[in-house]
């Protein structure tokens, strides 16, 4: 039989309450009716998001009086939550509440209780809001322009050398093919793909920037590579379709599944990239790209989809086109589109931008100085940070 509600309101030991719930979560995925989930009081301080973003008929998530520090990523998965419940937990910042904007049907929050460190008329505002009350103050807040809307992801490009990889960024730019360099290390890239009105998972999303990242394909730079990942971004694994190399397939999505995930994450989206369709008839890319689907669909790949283009040009038979779609429809389905920071954090970020083209660092104390030009508090210096990487807009630090 299924069930509709499940209650485990303080029942977890709390030396193994994250251990216990994820395993939990993972025994209720059959489950398609639970509507309502209540776990709190038992000290969680992580969640897995990955199982609690198949729950879609959760309308009532109960979280209340744990040690949670963000909003778990898969909150704002879940399309039919009316009702949302942290209070008591680990909050710090505002902009940890500013996903739930995203949650189309969420009537009722409760945030009471959290640790919320900013400017003390904001902290009131927020924690003295009840239910419906503390969305319109979220609201009001964009309409001010005290939160903007960032539509931007980085996007990490891997695969073995001559794959195709620097040739197929270019295209995605609209650069002009040139002589083919091996990449020396890691060079970035940006492109911007257009989004149809009628997608009906776009809402007011209209344009997804790219922040791209081409890893050089020698094997010698691999291991410094795991370096630069990161679990907010998109990948995509390049590959020559006509001398396909299993191994290398493997070892990235193997590497990329490691990946410690923030409170915040989900799990990163993987596309599987084919080159030199031009090279090799259409019936049997096509049979090649149906074996690699099947073969790494299911966990524990579970890549989002394969695609085989002729990477040089947008031409007739190219499929780029395919590549832009399936780019697209994995934004939209990133926790972080769009991405709602605080105004000085965004400031920060466009004179980042700017001041990179010239020189491609920063420190910490010009940093603190331009946030303190737009009142933000010195502490605030590390989710500032944090927040600008998460887009791709800082490499390392």
């Amino acid at each position: 039989s299924t069930l509709c509600e499940v209650d485990l309101s303080s029942t977890l030991d709390p030396l193994n309450s994250d251990e216990i719930f994820e395993v939990l979560l993972a025994a209720l995925v059959r489950n398609t009716n639970l509507t309502v989930l209540r776990a709190s009081g038992n000290g969680i301080s992580s969640i897995c998001n990955d199982s609690l973003a198949v729950h879609l008929a959760l309308q009532v998530l109960d979280l209340s009086r744990n040690k949670l520090t963000a909003i778990p990523a898969a909150v704002t998965a879940l399309p039919n939550l009316v009702t949302f419940d942290i209070r008591k937990n680990k909050l710090r910042r505002a902009h940890t509440l500013y996903p739930l904007l995203r949650c189309t049907k969420l009537r009722h929050i409760s945030v009471a209780g959290n640790p919320i460190g900013e400017r003390r008329e904001l902290r009131d505002k927020l924690l003295g809001s009840n239910d419906a009350d503390l969305l319109d103050t979220l609201r009001q807040l964009e309409t001010r322009k005290e939160l903007m809307h960032v539509h931007q992801l980085p996007l990490m490009v891997l695969g073995d050398g001559e794959a195709g990889k620097t040739t197929l960024l270019k295209t995605l730019c609209g650069e002009k093919k040139g002589p083919n360099v091996q990449t020396d290390g890691i060079e970035t890239k940006s492109f911007r793909l257009k989004i149809s009105k009628s997608n009906p998972k776009a809402g007011k999303v209209r344009e997804v920037d790219f922040a791209a990242y081409d890893f050089g394909g020698q094997r010698s730079y691999f291991i410094t590579h795991h370096l630069f990942l990161t679990a907010r971004a998109l990948y995509m694994i390049v590959f020559d379709l006509t001398n396909l190399d299993h191994s290398i397939i493997d070892y990235w999505i193997s590497s990329i599944r490691s990946l410690r995930l923030g409170p915040d994450e989900l799990p990163p989206q993987i596309l599987l990239v084919g080159t030199h369709l031009d090279k090799m008839d259409e019936e049997t890319a096509d049979s090649l790209v149906h074996d690699l689907r099947e073969a790494y669909r299911k966990p524990p790949h579970r890549v989002s989809g394969v695609v085989a283009v002729n990477g040089t040009s947008f031409g007739k038979f190219s499929r780029m086109n395919d590549l832009c779609f399936y780019l697209t429809e994995m934004a939209l389905r990133s926790p972080h589109i769009p991405l709602a920071i605080p105004r000085a954090f965004n400031v920060l970020r466009e004179r980042l931008v700017a001041q990179g083209r010239e020189r491609p660092w920063i420190s910490v104390e010009e940093v603190k100085a331009i946030l303190a030009e737009c009142g933000s508090e010195a502490d605030e210096v590390e989710d500032a940070l944090d927040v600008i990487a998460g887009v791709g807009d800082i490499f390392y630090m």
